[in-house]
């Protein structure tokens, strides 16, 4: 498969990271959340397709950033100060670059990440 990417001997598609943020700040502010989306892509080497935020009443927010190399994502809970974010990119692309930029915008207290390789094929 021309796409995958190779680490170890094993082949993939992409890295998939999610991150839960606690005692977060800004996450019911549009234009933080998408300026840190954005700044997130282009810190990560992606290329930015298109871009969606929904604002919830009273509050909450809902955004992605469409990547050629795929997708970042937030879904927030600012009443209890809590995120879930996720960046899955392929090709030359490394997700762990989007960090810094969530976490400027965001300065969670307490940051968790998961990483999974998606697309593992046989060789």
């Amino acid at each position: 498969m021309a796409f995958t990417l190779e680490e170890n001997g094993i082949s993939f598609a992409g890295t998939h990271i999610t991150i839960d943020i606690w005692d977060a700040d800004h996450l019911d502010d549009e234009p933080v959340v998408e300026e840190a989306l954005r700044r997130a892509a282009k810190d990560c080497g992606a290329t930015l397709l298109d871009f969606f935020l929904h604002k919830f009443r009273p509050q909450g927010i809902t955004a992605v950033a469409v990547l050629g190399e795929s997708h970042i994502s937030i879904h927030a809970w600012p009443e209890i100060r809590y995120a879930a974010l996720d960046v899955f990119t392929c090709g030359s692309c490394n997700p762990y670059d989007a960090i810094p930029a969530l976490q400027d915008a965001f300065a969670p207290g307490r940051i968790q990440i998961v990483e999974q390789k998606r697309g593992i094929c046989c060789n």
